[in-house]
């Protein structure tokens, strides 16, 4: 199954499943990655502004893709 993995405060290139069927979401903001459970600048803004929208396309994206795999 297709799985979509979010990164905020966390490296994907530490912490990544090496699923092949993974899509990794991050937005790459300078204060990433940070390793802090609570958001030094106070913001968290690498969770917060990661969009529903970007979100939902990514999943979306993985399962139309799962899907046509399958069907082949």
């Amino acid at each position: 199954k297709p799985v979509v993995t979010l990164f905020g405060p966390t490296d994907y290139d530490t912490t990544r499943t090496h699923y092949p069927l993974e899509t990794p979401l991050s937005l790459a903001l300078d204060c990433q990655p940070c390793w802090k459970r609570s958001c030094p600048l106070k913001h968290h803004r690498c969770m917060t502004e990661l969009a529903v929208d970007r979100v939902f396309s990514a999943v979306t994206r993985a399962l139309d893709s799962h899907a046509s795999r399958d069907a082949a």
